[in-house]
């Protein structure tokens, strides 16, 4: 939003953009670029949008420039292409939460009001779970599939585990519940060093997700290096 005694001064315009199906998860797929009306405004009607604006002068100077998403309300189930369930005693709402590098006794100690208020709403505590690999792929990926991604000297892999190759064909657990009209929502703080991009991993060909951030992550990184580099 411009303030009213500024909107004379700047122009501001936006464009979409979103993961490129087929490519990789850092390959980003951007639209044309819309003037931003300094009046009414522009609506968008997709996720991830970037804003730019400029003073209006000879020289017209960048002077703001940023990433924005926004939660655009779906209709139909991925998988199953069904209108999504209410969410009930038989449909739950499932949320898992995951601090990589962080041991469960750890969690308990550095972060007691965050651990009180997951016990307060009812989380489960898997306190049974152990760690089956040293780095964050084959751990996350036991849990979203219930396989073994890598092989050991006591257990061979049960699951591709190969350079160069798109994860979209694991039986990941999202698949079940979009199957049966859930929301799906896949998200991770650092898309550089992601699950399934680590190590130049090419991640996801296709989004089978209802909400994957992958697309703003990639693009914030690159923004940040361009400012600091």
């Amino acid at each position: 939003m411009v303030l009213n005694e500024y909107r004379e001064k700047l122009k501001c315009r936006c464009r979409t953009f979103e993961h490129n199906t087929n490519i990789s998860d850092f390959h980003v797929k951007y639209n044309d670029w819309i003037d931003v009306d300094p009046i009414t405004g522009t609506k968008i009607e997709k996720e991830f949008v970037e804003v730019e604006c400029y003073n209006i002068g000879l020289i017209p100077t960048k002077i703001y420039s940023y990433h924005w998403n926004q939660i655009i309300k779906k209709q139909f189930s991925i998988k199953s292409k069904s209108a999504f369930l209410v969410s009930s005693i038989d449909h739950p709402s499932v949320l898992m939460f995951g601090f990589d590098g962080m041991s469960h006794s750890n969690f308990i100690r550095v972060l007691p009001k965050t651990y009180a208020q997951l016990q307060k709403m009812g989380f489960i505590d898997l306190r049974g779970h152990v760690k089956i690999g040293d780095n964050t792929f084959p751990n996350l990926c036991a849990i979203l599939t219930g396989k073994r991604s890598s092989p050991t000297k006591e257990f061979i892999g049960e699951l591709t585990d190969e350079w160069n190759i798109y994860f979209d064909d694991w039986p990941f657990i999202w698949n079940n519940f979009s199957q049966n009209g859930y929301v799906t929502v896949f998200a991770e703080d650092r898309p550089d060093i992601g699950t399934f991009n680590y190590l130049d991993l090419i991640g996801l060909q296709r989004i089978g997700i209802c909400y994957f951030d992958e697309a703003l992550q990639t693009v914030t990184i690159v923004f940040q290096l361009m400012i600091y580099s």
